[in-house]
């Protein structure tokens, strides 16, 4: 390879090349798969060319056919001297991106090669030219019928320095969370836990009322890997009775205290909950959801209901769970109608917590908020890495998190060291006037949502704290990747940052092959943070958990996020290559946080009788993200805004029944016959429509 730095910046690097025609169509290939994050246009001239505007060809999905008229056109610019080609997309050519459009120009030379190509895309692309050129060019000859995604793929030595961007390999111990819990109970049995509403627990009370709660649960026959629900408002009690769960052996269901009874009978079903704890005021919904479930009130106590059989008592001392077995049972948002059970082990929500540890460090004057609906999975580690770590549990009062003052009240009276906020949350917080009065707030963590880089400027100033943007899917232990924000941060997004230990990530082509640094694929999970599956859903598992062919042992599965992502240089603090988000491959959104499948609302709403058919999307206002319902009713007969309300809430939940509906004649549709989404947000958000729209729900 030959590779040349020039003063004006443009590099060079030599193709090994039938022809120049051949030479000029893979650097463009590469390109435009490499350097740009839309679809790219590439635009071909030539100094001497008859044609001073050139020809611009956009290459949309990259279609076999737009690469063969590409071929062409570059064929015929060839015959007139250097050949030019300008390679953009929408965001750089308007400049809301962060790459500008990609010059490249191959000068005339011998017909045999080798051919050389000129360019401004930067040294990653100069490193790795001349290897993805090649590997088009065989592959243009190998597969006659390939498009882009088939015909740019990393080269054999870009897929060997791929596979070292993995998080580094550290040991942990074969130990099940609540161990590590205990032990720091033993080392600090007088320090305090957790607080609540003026009340407090010592790491030795806390232990004690769990080893209490876990003796109750083995007496109604709970054992190793048994799940057990949980539905409770935040409290003194509810760490106790989660940590009680997991000594006793089991694994905690969370049981949103707002969810409809028939989607808690879904849950408490398909995960196989025998018994439910619930608190007073949550007992007559779990009843009606599982009539056959045995129910404990937070104290353990047997509440009144059928008569169930006695189960073998078992004492303390029973088998313990061990690092495979399930910590903990999500539930998310199901595309086919039906939400979802993550089943996370411990081994995986331990790695987790012990890198935030290792990476944050925690000490005993640490105070983190337990804020999140402990039904989302960053509760987990708002519960468990202070408990863990010595640290105090500060439980925020029940409806807190839905109110930004009460929240800031919560952190200066707590005095609060370390919050998470989803984006959109932080930006409300950041309004209330005493938020500029948490003077003890020196860690803010996000998850969640895209955090703009503003934003997270914003919050370094007001807060005076660090902030940290943290990513992952239920499906692998909370998060998998982590970046320290910079102040201020420079570029138009924020980085999700590099895999955390023992993680790895693939991007990958959508026929599994690793995509070229830079280019933008689906993210594939590896390494222990996954979870052992979805409950009751073999074959969504096996759909979704697929063999991990980059890994030397037996065994070993990927997960598929449907998540676009793309490697980025060398940015991090320990200079390491990170990830940056760019969008979704589904219909998956997410509203202040909550993850919410499209498909599952659509099918709810479309088992109205008088709806046809509906179409739900996300939309930006300036009071924050909405779920719009775009409906095709029946003629004459629209359901009324009272209707679809108790339709909609017989089976999802708040945060999933959409803000407006929106009535159509027709859903626009793509030229592929799908419906066109871009263009419903579009006309949600049109002022003066004359699309007759239900109103809001209140």
């Amino acid at each position: 390879m030959t590779v040349r730095q020039q003063e004006s910046g443009e590099q060079h690097f030599t193709v090994q090349a039938p022809d120049r025609t051949s030479a000029a169509l893979a650097a463009a290939l590469v390109a435009a798969r490499v350097c740009h994050t839309g679809e790219a246009t590439v635009r071909i001239g030539a100094d001497a060319s008859p044609s001073p505007d050139g020809t611009s060809l956009p290459l949309a999905e990259g279609g076999r056919d737009t690469i063969t008229a590409l071929a062409r056109a570059v064929a015929e610019y060839a015959a007139y001297g250097t050949v030019r080609l300008d390679v953009h997309c929408d965001s750089c050519r308007d400049g809301s991106g962060d790459h500008r459009p990609g010059r490249l120009a191959l000068p005339p030379g011998a017909q045999a090669g080798p051919h050389t190509v000129v360019h401004d895309c930067g040294g990653t692309f100069t490193r790795w030219g001349p290897e993805r050129t090649r590997t088009v060019l065989e592959r243009l000859a190998t597969f006659p019928e390939a498009g882009l995604d088939r015909l740019v793929v990393a080269g054999a030595e870009e897929r060997r320095m791929l596979l070292t961007l993995g998080g580094a390999r550290v040991a942990r111990p074969a130990t099940p969370l609540h161990e590590l819990i205990a032990q720091a109970a033993d080392r600090h049995p007088s320090r305090v836990a957790v607080t609540a509403d003026g009340e407090s627990l010592t790491y030795g009370e806390l232990l004690a009322r769990a080893h209490g709660f876990a003796d109750r649960l083995r007496a109604e026959g709970v054992c190793r890997g048994d799940v057990v629900g949980v539905s409770a408002w935040r409290s003194l009690d509810l760490p106790g009775v989660l940590l009680g769960v997991l000594l006793a052996g089991g694994a905690y269901l969370p049981l949103g205290t707002e969810a409809p009874p028939a989607r808690l009978g879904t849950m408490i079903g398909t995960a196989g909950a025998r018994v439910v704890v619930c608190a007073d005021d949550t007992a007559d919904r779990i009843r009606q959801a599982a009539p056959d479930a045995v129910l404990l009130d937070l104290t353990g106590r047997r509440l009144p209901g059928p008569a169930a059989p006695e189960p073998p008592h078992r004492t303390a001392g029973g088998p313990t769970a061990r690092p495979e077995d399930p910590a903990y049972v999500l539930f998310t948002s199901g595309s086919t109608g039906r939400p979802k059970g993550v089943v996370v082990p411990h081994a995986a929500i331990v790695n987790r917590l012990l890198w935030m540890q290792d990476h944050f460090r925690l000490d005993a004057s640490d105070i983190v908020l337990q804020k999140t609906p402990f039904d989302f999975d960053v509760s987990v580690w708002e519960f468990f890495w202070p408990l863990l770590a010595g640290a105090r549990l500060a439980m925020a009062p029940p409806l807190a998190h839905l109110d930004p003052e009460e929240m800031a009240e919560t952190v200066v009276r707590e005095e609060i060291t370390v919050a998470h906020f989803v984006p959109c949350v932080l930006e409300q917080f950041l309004r209330e006037p005493r938020a500029a009065d948490c003077a003890r707030l020196r860690r803010v963590v996000c998850s969640g949502e895209v955090l703009p880089p503003a934003l997270a400027d914003r919050a370094a100033a007001v807060l005076g704290a660090t902030v940290h943007n943290l990513y992952g899917p239920t499906e692998a232990a909370v998060d998998v990747t982590s970046w320290d924000c910079r102040t201020p941060e420079p570029g138009p997004t924020v980085p999700i940052g590099p895999p955390i230990d023992n993680v790895d990530a693939h991007v990958l082509t959508p026929a599994g092959e690793p995509v070229p640094f830079g280019a933008v694929g689906e993210l594939h999970l590896a390494g222990v943070c996954l979870a052992s599956g979805y409950a009751g859903a073999p074959d969504l598992t096996r759909e979704r958990f697929v063999p991990d062919p980059f890994t030397a042992g037996p065994g070993g599965r990927m997960y598929r996020t449907g998540d676009l992502v793309r490697w980025l240089p060398a940015t991090s603090a320990d200079g390491r290559a990170a990830l940056d988000y760019r969008g979704r491959l589904d219909q998956q959104i997410k509203v202040h946080g909550v993850r919410i499948e499209a498909g599952e609302v659509e099918h709810v709403l479309d088992q109205h009788p008088k709806v046809r058919a509906s179409a739900v999307v996300k939309i930006a206002t300036p009071g924050g993200d909405r779920l719009i319902g775009c409906l095709l009713v029946e003629p004459g007969d629209p359901p009324g805004r009272a209707e679809l309300r108790r339709h909609a809430r017989a089976s999802l939940t708040p945060a999933m029944i959409p803000s407006r509906f929106t009535v159509l004649d027709r859903f626009p549709m793509t030229t592929s016959g799908k419906i066109d989404r871009a263009r419903l947000r579009e006309l949600a958000l049109e002022p003066g429509s004359e699309t007759p729209t239900l109103e809001p729900l209140r």
